[in-house]
């Protein structure tokens, strides 16, 4: 019984695995097999996220099967929502960087954190959204501005500051915003829909 060999280490050889031989592809049919634009395809060339492919005698663009794979592997990327240059760390790793599980957690780790950051952010739209909604279907069919209409029409005053796109109550606009997270720090109680959504774009505004 021969010695058994021993298993690789965790982060190393973990490049693409080679792609089957066969015959070169036109870029449309590459297109097709890989589910990527023409256009897009293009893009990732001239960027260099894909590298020159060999060219026929009359100059027509001949890609081997392993482009196809490397799209895919793009293309699941992207819809993980990494940009396109942490993509392009991505491929470098994959294509037989040392210690490339390490490397390619922390890149994960950050992309969790944005992700994380545009949940927050969304579910503080959808509350805004939600108030809006709400105060243009009771509204709807009686006289008087509509809730939505005046909130988008509102003006700021001064860096940072959002008004009530309606005239001010009796007791005056609320000043001051909660900054105890997104999600709940964008509808105040007793705050019009105007406010609330004038304070959600203030705040992304100063964290921009």
């Amino acid at each position: 019984m021969g010695a058994r060999a021993a298993p690789a280490s965790r982060g190393k050889n973990t490049s693409l695995p080679p792609a089957p031989a066969g015959p070169l592809l036109p870029i449309g049919q590459l297109a097709r097999q890989s589910g990527t634009g023409v256009d897009t395809l293009r893009y990732y060339e001239k960027i260099g996220l894909l590298p020159p492919p060999p060219r026929s005698a009359g100059g027509q663009r001949l890609y081997p099967p392993a482009f196809a794979r490397r799209l895919r592997f793009i293309r699941k990327a992207r819809a993980l929502g990494f940009p396109l240059e942490v993509i392009r760390e991505l491929l470098a790793l994959a294509d037989g960087s040392l210690d490339s599980c390490a490397a390619a957690a922390e890149r994960a780790a950050r992309q969790l954190e944005a992700v994380r950051r545009q949940i927050a952010e969304l579910t503080a739209m959808a509350g805004v959204l939600e108030t809006l909604h709400a105060a243009c279907t009771a509204g709807a069919g009686t006289p008087g501005p509509c809730p939505l209409i005046e909130a988008l029409a509102g003006e700021e005053e001064g860096p940072g500051a959002a008004a009530d796109p309606r005239p001010a109550r009796a007791e005056g606009p609320a000043h001051g915003r909660s900054r105890g997270g997104r999600g709940g720090g964008s509808k105040g109680p007793g705050k019009s829909p105007g406010e609330n959504f004038s304070m959600m774009i203030s705040e992304r505004n100063d964290d921009e």
